[in-house]
């Protein structure tokens, strides 16, 4: 019973956050008993904290709203309304169920098909989903709220916030990534060898098998920099070749963790890992056991070959403060904060099958900063990366 009543609620974000098709939903924001003491826009009218939060997670996702009162029903936030005094509740049965049908009617007629997420209190939104769960044609809801404490509804909108912030960059981010691809500056991982590579900066892995959350390809999957310890003179390039290995495809895993782990995942995958007990022991290996794993080298390279790379251009000097390693471990954070990734990976991504869990629940072929928090604000941030 302790655990209970003391456990960490369970958060519903990223469903009332991103609809099915990548896009915003249809946000409803529940009214408030506090209000302004003069007639007012329907946006501006309601003063809680509450209602002001999610008014500003609607606005950063770019997401469609509209108010819940309980006087009006569901209204624009530009319809001008004079304060008044109504609560749902007080209304017997029949007249919240007229409600409830006459509410439903408008999020017909102006969710353009989108998944509605409701941001309102129980005793608002069980009206609106027993109603619509006996209409013929039924709308997609969702009530993140309906579980949680009242409490815990700060929390979720605090997170929301943080999340809605991520997903927002993480859009535009993509959008840069297009652009690079448009200008050709996005290549097949076989086709390093003939791109030009800054000598320093950051790398972007994306799996062409893999769709992105806006529900088009390919998937961030691993982000990665170099050369970040004092006086290192490695290369971006040559951190890549570690990755893709040598022309005759026979690379070296114990040079590049990216390999490691990808290579162990498909041990685990065809539970073989017992055939071939020397993949990621030591720094070296003798000619005999690197000539067993030769094999396994090959089939890491084929499938890294067929990963998508973009580059970031950050000469700066190694150093473990430098900007290249901001936006590496922003960008990580951005894709992975808390163990709540926007991207999620398909059933038959192949990190489901590592044994690392941080690979698994983060959805990239990254450990370290995996689950950060993310700052929209601070140097190596999308802002800084790609500006307004």
């Amino acid at each position: 019973m302790q655990g209970e009543l003391f456990g960490r609620a369970t958060l519903v974000l990223r469903s009332a956050l991103i609809g099915a098709d990548g896009n915003p939903p249809f946000i409803v924001i529940g009214c408030g008993r506090s209000k302004q003491s003069k007639a007012a826009l329907a946006s501006d009218l309601y003063t809680s904290d509450r209602f002001r939060l999610s008014l500003d997670i609607a606005r950063r996702l770019g997401a469609p709203y509209a108010i819940l009162s309980g006087k009006h029903g569901v209204i624009d936030g530009e319809t001008m309304l004079q304060p008044y005094d109504l609560n749902l509740p007080d209304l017997p049965p029949a007249e919240q169920r007229k409600w409830a049908l006459s509410a439903l009617d408008v999020l017909h007629r102006n969710a353009g098909g989108r998944r509605i997420t409701l941001l309102a209190a129980p005793e608002y939104t069980s009206p609106l989903v027993e109603a619509n769960e006996t209409t013929a044609v039924q709308l997609e809801i969702v009530t993140p709220w309906a579980e949680l404490q009242r409490a815990d509804t700060g929390v979720w909108l605090v997170e929301a916030m943080r999340m809605a912030t991520r997903i927002r960059d993480l859009a535009r981010f993509y959008s840069w990534i297009e652009s690079q691809r448009e200008g050709g500056k996005a290549f097949a991982f076989r086709n390093l060898t003939s791109q030009p590579v800054p000598k320093r900066g950051v790398y972007i892995f994306l799996d062409r098998r893999e769709p992105n959350f806006l529900g088009s390809r390919p998937r961030i999957v691993r982000i990665g920099t170099h050369a970040v310890s004092f006086g290192s003179k490695a290369t971006l390039r040559g951190r890549l070749r570690n990755h893709l290995g040598p022309a005759n495809e026979i690379g070296n895993h114990r040079g590049s963790i990216f390999r490691l782990h990808v290579g162990r995942a498909m041990l685990h995958e065809t539970a073989s890992t017992e055939m071939l007990p020397s993949w990621g022991l030591g720094q070296d290996a003798d000619q005999e056991t690197k000539a067993l794993e030769v094999e396994h080298e090959l089939a890491v390279s084929r499938y890294l070959q067929d990963l998508e790379v973009v580059l970031i251009d950050v000469d700066d000097e190694p150093r473990k403060d430098s900007l290249r390693a901001k936006v590496e471990a922003q960008l990580i954070a951005l894709c992975s904060e808390s163990m709540r990734p926007i991207d999620c990976p398909t059933v038959d991504w192949l990190g489901f099958k590592s044994p690392v869990a941080s690979i698994r629940e983060s959805g990239l072929w990254n450990i370290r900063g995996v689950g950060e928090k993310y700052d929209s604000t601070q140097p190596g941030s999308v802002q800084s990366i790609i500006g307004t």
